[in-house]
């Protein structure tokens, strides 16, 4: 087939009825923007020149299904392989153009290039240049590759083969040829330094070890699982374990997946870890491993590739390194392809450098291609490995070639046929002896029977062409003889042969599905000359059977060659309707041979299954192309019963003739213990599967749904039952309606219990194996799932080789001959047979996989699906749909359910499960109301002490106190008791007659907990409960779960994948924007901004706005603020074209009554409603969006599935109603017009207390919200474009506040005044030329007060500071550097102070007042510096004014119906208490303030309304005139301050700009490099300033981003370190530091400063250092730090909670070491506020705060209980920790690893996986420089060596004495001191005493 598939050409062939069979060609501009109708491939172009010499062309391909991209042929010629190459020109209106561009780094685009940008990111954006070809001639290409495509899809893979002039197929995997030269080359490159050991490969010596050490030496297959995971399957000596667990990339060593080792066992199960924890009662014990773990040191066999030098794999890309491919068959984990990272460092990870072999074996450059980042899962690379060095990673390769797949069913299939190496064309000589095979047409007679005047007939698939089993029964006197007929492919294709070796070497036939088969014989020899084809006469090999009238077999079976003549090929179907009665048109001679032969295998299949043949399978009717073998059960089992009988008759004739050459087909049983494991884990529903009736469980234990169990636990007496089933079921059987009810009981795969059960039967079992008679004992040969001794396949040699090979030895027996094989031929036979028919069976169910894909991508469905297993990381649930494949079954993490708290898991030991309890924190409105619950509430309320008096202290009626509501996991289920079922069972088995009907219907089981159906913040009687309701629900094994799937690509294929989860009758959860919120809710950015150089506003805005965009979306999607809206009604338009370029996207808008927002505190872009008519701030004019959107419409399936469902016997099993998922951007909030404009006035009690407080008009105003869909959302149905709309669900999905003001500012920075005053702001963005300071300004600057002020508790200035100072009154942009210490927050105070002063001055001389505006990244930086101003200032501190973010000033004065978001951001948001004598909203709160009185009226009026909400009504304009009156009290009082301080989001607040009038001239920005570039711009662009200085230190804290692909992009750069290389004369480094002792100092001014750093440390007076220091090696001083090695086990959160977002750690063992630390400091006099515990980990700070609060508590450890209110205050993570300083710090580190699990060679990613924050620099530099007079740090010290800087701190450590062991620090005896510290401490007598409690406990714990 073509390598550029055509999308509508494959559907044109498709038999399937729901595919269209018409096709059109897009001929006009209006069908640009529909789906491409052909692929293309890119064209490239000037191979011959030198590798990247010039610049290199880049290509775009625009296409679907699977393309080649990296071709260089026209695209008329045609590949040895049958794919046509090359370039294709498309027309300019089809969105599948193929372009190609020249990439010129460095160079500026010209102007007439306006759609292109200066670097390789831009041939990402969404504009390209068109093709310049007509439509005419593109048509007429398209409809050309059409018709190559019918042609080729006509024809056979023989007749494509015979054209074909090679012999190779270039798709299905092959080797390269490099030259001598090349090979040289490549073998001298690579890592300097060895990683890898050699292994040894002797198997003489490896054969030693195993015999002398067979504990020790385990012979294993190795399973490659990651980059740095492997398991080791052991094959000897299997009594200990089976597997073996290798961790580290270097110790699995240069191996192959599946290669045969020797492995070292380093742990064996049950061993400690060499890591201790810590149990409930805090006791310290060892960690025990519980698996085996080792090491390769031995390579016995190499599994494949084994004699090729240099193979070729199909690969997609890395998830984080761009030149890093994964192939798709895990041969080696990962390939290291060569890549152009150092010529275009800002474009590696999305270009691939594609490469070429030329004619002499060299490698060379061929083209540059552009990988986009939503397509990476679309993607197939063909690599080359090139060379695998002791000193590489990962193989060093080369891309050959690229594909595209993932869209649909033809690329999906195109990627798994390459996955799985399915074979295509044959060779030459095939070809060539398969025609001369067609030559010969007649028959050889050599004695054969010849049986043509009997009838014979097939029965096989309608489609089926390879016919090579047919039937014939007749009598002989009272006996029946059947004959089974099987093709004797081996009297025509001879052992030897071409056609022989082909064969052999495909082994088996591989069906795809609607498409031709790729057959290991070829076509006209496996459907024509070897099929049993009607009225053809055909060589057979022939087992006749004999039985008696009751099929009762008689007489020994006999074999014949034969000679037969197929009379007819019946189908599947057709032979059911003769069995049924209902095919009239075959003749009564045929007819009774069917149903004799029925008789008899019914017969047999009784015989063999027992009780289990009443199982029905369960067949998803939604999915058509599933074969539905229940609909022709009777006649598959016919077949069936024949051929198995066949089999098993030849296996043991022939091994008894052939006892060492015979194929045995082999099933190994599962141990007993696992039978019996099995047993006890099913105990309360084993017997009832009857799929399993009849199986044995133990020798003397047989599944029965009779058998009684009488010691079941009471827990696992019932079984669940599906209501609607339920209900269906007990209708049948009070109706007589038995086989109905058959169908609905027997159905295992409809009952939960059942299903599961059945299920892990089923995983029990290994896949059946082909193995060589030779030397089998009993337990090798025996089939487990067939139950029968000796079993081969004989029946379809046309399909497979084993059954070839089968026929050859019946042939030699039947001839008198001895085969011409030997044992080990074929037990080599059986391994390559085994290995193809794995590769089969999973092309065959990767197919199947990718079909219900396909058709989940274009019809989402609901499937009922069974939670199967569950822990605190996630749920994995079963989907009896899809069982026939791979993905039936589905893991649901609990990071993507939106969980607001950490899973609790509770384990049943009954029944030996275990169950999760989860929580949600939700608000769900319903525009229409909800179900009334109010009766249940309060019973609720009643059951958890919910005092009345409470609720009437709220605000009003409607703000209803949360509660945690129950949602009922069975909702969906009844529940039975088990004997009740059993007996259902009995009687529908036993009853024969259809007229009886059911007279004790059984009941159902109640649960006894008050729970509830739905989740909803509605109480049904008007009321809301307005703050998040917090729901809880149960997950178990056997609950049932509806779940909504679509469709994804990965690794090229697309997949099944869970879109919704329902959590309740009306409550769902879209797992699509919590999984992957930036191609959701946004789109992917390509373009960086690293080493950018703007020139104007639209380069900068296309660079900066689409990060923010993806951070916002980010944030938003896996953010809790969100809330639901029920019932809205939603209208929606087709879109406009915006640009030819960009798809037209949908809009929409819906609209909510003021009041009902009102109600619910519903906030659109940040905004209440109530205060949308007077907004403060402009919404960006759609520039961007304000919040994002979920929408959910409910809806019935298409037609034909509803239909398919109607006619299905179990309609009930499947949901008819799917959900179509949408997500939106909402860009506009509007108020509208009132359609009433009058209203009385309120009166008397009600009536405002606020004079002019009567409600205006507009309170029933309609809010109308516009949005637009975003480009990953699916077309919208068409009820919700229909004029009125539809009802639809929509959760809205809050963007933050700094994301929108920043992108906000980012709008305006163009500027369109003529007085160009942010002229400024647009050269520190754009780069460009610094204006000059105002004149003024730079004259007073020169000299104000010498650049120095004068204040008593201010240090002077040192040289760099007093430079620092110099340069930033004199420049109109400064950089000042401050390194830890060096006194940069002094700087910035004395420069407030000196702006102040020429701001006075200049006001004094008429120019005007100006202010000072000072920002920094967060509250706590700015407040420190307000403290700073009030402290070091004194009376000399200007006028100044702390303003807060409204957040914090909702907290703390709370608006009514305000404040009830509940977000884990939000946990501290606190002002500082020591401020508020000049925090703003505290400030117009003060007496004599103007609008004081005002303020308190609204909140004595508030009082009022909480205590008499009945009286006193709350509206919705008391809140528009409260926060009006706030607004002017904020804007006239800002107008009175000198300077405000505030962080770099509040500082474009619109109060800020309105209350100082464009006075601000300077802005400060504090702790610059902490914050994004264009959240550091916000201040400047807002006030137009026009001097700025920025302080910060970039190797400290870097801005933090969620979103890593936009901190990949840039987005974690700073605005400062951008600057600081930019414009060096403006900037300062402060060069001396005074905070940290010399000896701490040291290490980060060399590690991180270069040596720069100078110390000016010194103690107090009488101070003395603590005297447990080391002391230095050389000098007598001593050395304030240590480093103490701990190896504790450290734990994983498994969802954000407010203890740690997801994937936080802890390590209680380290916990126990601060704590002990913290009291031996304490016991030294230090106290509390003196030390500082710091930690990478919130898990960590979270666990640390509790222990010590514990401890506080219960007196212990020297805690006093005034020390449990200390523990925030001594806790806290080191990004929280910058800007801080305290005398002592105790760092722990938190990450461990056991010594075995450590990479000895660690790679980037093996740290940034194991070691998380430690490896960031800029976090270590910040928590090593915290501590002023002493650092203890706590940590693995093996595992801490990986990373580079903090192998060097170690070294450090250790070369000066300051490393101990966890045993060795604390000291046993510390000896008392006098000191500075001693006075604030507690009398030493009982501090010894308790010190050593302390220790005496805490040495017992160690075992000493």
């Amino acid at each position: 087939m073509a390598g550029f598939m055509l999308s509508f050409a494959a559907k044109s062939r498709s038999p399937a009825p729901e595919r269209p069979t018409t096709r059109t060609i897009p001929q006009t501009p209006a069908s640009r923007h529909e789906p491409p109708r052909f692929h293309t491939l890119a064209d490239s172009t000037g191979l011959n020149s030198p590798p990247l010499k010039q610049p290199p062309t880049i290509h775009t391909p625009q296409t679907e299904g699977i393309s080649a991209l990296s071709t260089a042929r026209p695209f008329h010629q045609t590949s040895r392989d049958g794919n046509r190459r090359g370039g294709l020109k498309s027309p300019p209106d089809a969105r599948s153009t193929s372009q190609s561009y020249s990439f010129h780094p460095g160079n500026r685009p010209k102007e007439k290039e306006e759609n292109q940008d200066d670097n390789a990111s831009a041939f990402f954006t969404d504009t390209y240049d068109a093709d310049s070809s007509s439509d005419e001639e593109c048509i007429q290409v398209a409809e050309s590759l059409l018709q190559q495509e019918e042609k080729e899809a006509a024809q056979s893979w023989f007749e494509m083969s015979a054209e074909e002039k090679g012999d190779a197929d270039a798709d299905t995997g092959e080797e390269i040829e490099l030259s001598d030269q090349t090979r040289e080359r490549l073998g001298k490159s690579g890592r300097r330094e060895v990683f890898y050991k050699d292994l040894i490969q002797d198997p003489v010596r490896l054969e030693m070890l195993l015999q002398q050490n067979p504990d020790q030496y385990k012979h294993c297959q190795l399973k490659i699982e990651s980059a740095h995971s492997s398991t080791a399957k052991v094959l000897r000596n299997v009594n200990q374990f089976s597997e073996i667990k290798i961790l580290g990339r270097s110790k699995c060593g240069r191996t192959y997946m599946d290669d045969e080792v020797v492995v070292e066992v380093l742990r064996e199960p049950g061993q400690d870890k060499g890591l201790k924890t810590k149990t409930e009662t805090h006791q310290e014990q060892e960690a025990v491993e519980l698996m085996a773990h080792g090491e390769v040191v031995g390579l016995l066999k190499r599994a494949s590739f084994a004699d090729v030098e240099h193979p070729v794999l199909f690969c997609t890309l890395d998830e984080i390194e761009g030149h890093l491919m994964k192939p798709l068959c895990k041969t080696v984990p990962k390939i290291n392809v060569k890549h152009e990272v150092k010529r275009f460092p800002s474009s590696a990870k999305q270009l691939v450098e594609i490469m070429q072999v030329t004619s002499r074996g060299d490698l060379v450059h061929k083209t540059l291609f552009p990988a986009e980042p939503t397509r990476r899962e679309e993607y197939i690379f063909k690599v080359a490995i090139l060379a695998w060095n002791r000193g590489n990673i990962y193989p060093r390769g080369a891309v050959l070639k690229v594909y595209i797949g993932g869209r649909d069913y033809a690329g999906g299939l195109k990627v798994l046929s390459m996955q799985q190496r399915v074979p295509r064309l044959y060779p030459r000589d095939v070809v060539t002896h398969t025609n001369d095979l067609l030559k010969i047409e007649t028959l050889p007679g050599d004695g054969r029977v010849d049986l043509t005047n009997r009838h014979v007939f097939t029965i096989d698939p309608i489609d089926s062409k390879d016919l090579d089993d047919a039937l014939s029964v007749w009598k002989e006197g009272d006996h029946i003889v059947v004959g089974i007929h099987i093709a004797d492919v081996a009297a025509v294709v001879k052992e030897g042969s071409a056609i022989d070796k082909e064969a052999r070497k495909r082994a088996v036939t591989f069906y795809p599905l609607d498409r031709k088969p790729h057959p290991m014989l070829p076509e006209p020899l496996s459907h024509g000359r070897c099929s049993l084809l009607p009225g053809k006469q055909r060589l057979a090999l022939s087992v006749f059977f004999t039985f008696d009238e009751n099929g009762e077999q008689v007489d020994d079976p006999y074999v014949r060659k034969t000679i037969i003549k197929s009379s007819r090929k019946f189908t599947y179907d057709e032979a059911q309707g003769v069995i049924d009665g209902v095919l009239q048109s075959t003749p009564s001679s045929i007819c009774e041979d069917i149903l004799q032969l029925h008789k008899i295998a019914s017969k047999l299949r009784e015989s063999r299954y027992n009780k289990s043949m009443l199982f029905v399978p369960f067949e998803d009717p939604r999915l058509p192309f599933v074969e539905k073998l229940s609909e022709s059960a009777d006649a598959h089992a016919l077949v069936e019963e024949f051929m198995i009988l066949t089999n098993a008759y030849i296996a043991k004739y022939l091994r008894s003739k052939f006892p060492k050459l015979m194929i045995l087909r082999c099933h190994q049983a599962p141990t007993y213990e696992q039978l019996a494991e099995w047993r006890e884990k099913e105990v309360g529903v084993a017997n009832l599967v009857m799929r399993l009736q009849g199986k044995n469980v133990t020798p003397d234990t047989t599944l029965n749904y009779e058998a009684q169990t009488p010691d079941t636990p009471y827990q696992c007496q019932t079984v669940m039952v599906q209501t609607e089933l339920w209900k269906k079921l007990c209708r049948h059987l009070e109706h007589g309606e038995w086989e109905e009810a058959r169908r609905l009981a027997f159905m295992d795969d409809l009952h939960p219990l059942q299903c599961l059960a059945s299920n892990h039967w089923m995983e029990l079992m290994e896949t059946a194996q082909y193995k060589c008679s030779d030397g089998l004992n009993q337990p090798d040969h025996f089939h487990f799932g067939l139950d029968i001794a000796y079993y081969t396949h004989f029946t379809s040699p046309i399909r497979r080789y084993a059954d070839l090979h089968v026929h050859r030895l019946l042939h030699a027996d039947l001839d008198g001959q001895a085969p011409r094989c030997t044992p080990d031929d074929v037990t080599r036979l059986c391994a390559h047979i085994n290995s193809a028919t794995a590769r089969q069976k999973a092309f065959g169910k990767g197919c199947l996989s990718l079909k219900i894909a396909d058709s989940l991508q274009r019809q989402p469905l609901v499937f009922r699906t069974f939670v199967d297993q569950v822990d605190s990381e996630q749920l994995t649930l079963m989907v009896p749909s899809l069982r026939a494949v791979s993905d039936r079954k589905q893991e649901l993490p609990f990071s993507i359910l939106g969980v607001s708290s950490q899973p609790e898991v509770v384990t049943d030991t009954a029944q030996k499960r275990d169950s999760v309890t989860v929580k949600w924190k939700k608000r769900i409105f319903s525009k229409s109301g909800a179900s009334d619950i109010s009766a249940k509430l309060k019973l609720l309320e009643q059951q958890q002490n919910v005092e009345q008096t409470d609720r009437n202290s709220r605000m009003d009626k409607t703000d209803i106190p949360p509660l945690t509501m129950d949602i009922n996991p069975n909702y969906l289920c009844v529940t039975v008791q088990q004997q009740d079922w059993s007996r259902i069972l009995k009687s529908l088995a036993d009853f024969e007659s259809d007229d009886q009907p059911w007279d004790d219907t059984p009941s159902t089981v109640a649960r006894g907990k008050l729970e509830f159906d739905v989740m909803t913040s509605e109480r049904g009687d008007g009321t809301v409960s307005l703050r998040p309701c917090q729901f809880r629900m149960e997950f178990f094994p056997g609950q049932v779960l509806q779940v909504q799937m679509s469709a994804e690509p990965r690794r090229g294929v697309l997949q099944p994948r869970t879109d919704l989860v329902h959590t309740a009758r009306n409550a769902s959860v879209c797992t699509r924007h919590v999984r992957d919120p930036v191609m959701t809710l946004s789109r992917f950015a390509t373009r960086t901004t690293r080493d950018q150089h703007f020139t104007n506003y639209r380069d900068y805005a296309r660079s900066w706005m689409p990060l923010l965009e993806m951070e916002a979306a980010y944030g938003a999607g896996g953010g809790d603020g969100g809330f639901v809206i029920e019932r809205a009604i939603l209208k929606m338009q087709p879109g406009e074209e915006a640009e030819a370029s960009k798809p037209a996207r949908c809009k929409g808008t819906f609209t909510l009554a003021s009041k009902f927002c009102f109600d619910r505190c519903i906030e659109f872009g940040g905004k209440a409603t109530d205060s949308i008519k007077e907004d403060e701030e402009t919404p960006g004019n759609g520039a961007f969006p304000l919040d994002y959107l979920c929408i959910r419409y409910r809806m019935e399936c298409p037609g034909p599935v509803v239909s398919r469902v109607k006619e299905s016997p179990v309609p009930e099993a499947v949901d008819r109603h799917y959900t179509w998922v949408g997500h939106a951007s909402i860009m506009d909030v509007q108020r509208l017009e009132p359609k009433q404009t009058k209203r009385p006035r309120r009166e008397g009690r009600n009536a405002s207390a606020v004079k002019g407080g009567q409600k205006k008009e507009g309170d029933e105003d309609p809010i109308q919200i516009s949005v637009v869909l975003s480009p990953s959302s699916p077309p919208p149905p068409k009820q919700l474009l229909q004029k009125d709309g539809a009802e639809v669900t929509l959760e809205i999905l809050p963007k933050s506040e700094v994301d929108r003001r920043a992108q906000l500012y980012l709008t305006i920075l163009p500027g369109q005044d003529k007085k160009q005053t942010l002229k400024l702001a647009q050269a520190v963005a754009y780069g460009t030329s610094i204006p000059e300071l105002e004149i003024e300004h730079f004259r007073l600057g020169i000299f104000v007060e010498n650049h120095e002020v004068q204040a008593p508790k201010l240090p002077r200035n040192n040289r760099a500071q007093l430079l620092a100072i110099q340069t930033a009154l004199t420049n109109s942009l400064s950089l000042i550097q401050g390194p830890p210490g060096t006194g940069k927050t002094y700087t910035g105070i004395k420069l407030v102070y000196l702006f102040c002063k020429i701001n006075r001055q200049l006001e004094a001389e008429g120019k005007g007042k100006k202010t000072v505006l000072f920002c920094g990244p967060s509250n706590k930086s700015v407040d420190l510096v307000a403290k700073l101003l009030k402290l070091r200032l004194g009376e000399k501190c200007p006028k100044i004014i702390r303003m807060y973010g409204s957040a914090i000033e909702s907290k703390e004065y709370p608006i009514p119906r305000g404040n009830v978001k509940s977000s884990r951001g939000m946990r501290d948001l606190m002002s500082d208490p020591e401020l508020k004598d000049i925090a703003l909203h505290h400030v117009i709160r003060q007496a004599d303030k103007p609008y004081a009185e005002e303020i308190a009226k609204y909140g004595r009026f508030f009082d009022k309304c909480r205590r008499d909400p009945k009286t006193y009504r709350l509206e919705n304009e008391d809140i528009r005139r409260y926060r009006k009156l706030l607004r002017d009290a904020t804007v006239e009082e800002l107008q009175e301050y000198e300077v405000v301080l505030t962080t770099c989001a509040v500082g474009g607040n619109k109060k800020l700009c309105d209350g100082t009038k464009g006075s601000v001239f300077q802005v400060i920005i504090d702790e610059c490099a902490m914050s994004p570039e264009p959240h550091s711009l916000v201040p400047i662009i807002a006030t137009k300033a026009r001097q700025v200085v920025l302080i910060g230190d970039h190797k400290q804290l870097r801005p933090i981003i969620t979103c890593q692909a936009a901190a990949d992009l840039g987005l974690d750069q700073s605005l400062f370190e951008r600057l600081y290389e930019q414009y060096p004369a403006n900037t300062v480094f402060l060069d001396t530091q005074y905070r940290m002792h010399p000896q701490i100092c040291e290490f980060p001014s060399q590690e991180f400063y270069e040596g720069k750093l100078k110390t000016r440390f010194r103690y107090r007076e009488g101070e003395q250092p603590l005297p447990f220091w080391p002391r230095h090696p050389g000098t007598p001083e001593e050395v304030p730090h240590i480093l103490v090695d701990v190896r504790g086990e450290e734990e994983t959160l498994t969802v954000s909670t407010d203890e740690g977002n997801e994937k936080s750690k802890s390590n209680v063992l380290e916990a126990e070491k601060v704590m002990e630390i913290l009291a031996f400091l304490k016991f030294h006099g230090v106290e509390l506020q003196y030390i500082k515990v710091l930690t990478q980990y919130n898990a960590q700070r979270h666990l640390l705060e509790e222990r010590m609060k514990q401890l506080a508590e219960q007196r212990s450890h020297n805690f006093s209980r005034y020390d449990q209110h200390k523990s925030k205050q001594n806790v806290s993570t080191v990004v929280s920790s910058q800007g801080g300083e305290w005398d002592y710090v105790i760092l722990s580190t938190v990450r461990s690893l056991p010594s075995y699990k450590i990479e000895p060679h660690p790679t980037h990613g093996w740290c940034r996986q194991n070691l998380g924050f430690i490896t960031d620099k800029n976090q270590v530099n910040v928590a090593l420089t915290r501590a002023k007079k002493g650092i203890i740090i706590v940590g693995n010290v093996e595992l801490l060596r990986c990373d580079e800087v903090w192998r060097n701190l170690v070294d450090r450590y250790q070369g000066l004495g300051c490393y101990y062991d966890a045993t060795e620090f604390p000291p046993p005896r510390p000896a008392p001191r006098s000191g500075p510290h001693a006075r604030r401490r507690t009398s030493s007598p009982a501090a010894s005493n308790d010190w050593q409690q302390v220790r005496s406990s805490s040495r017992s714990r160690q075992g000493q």
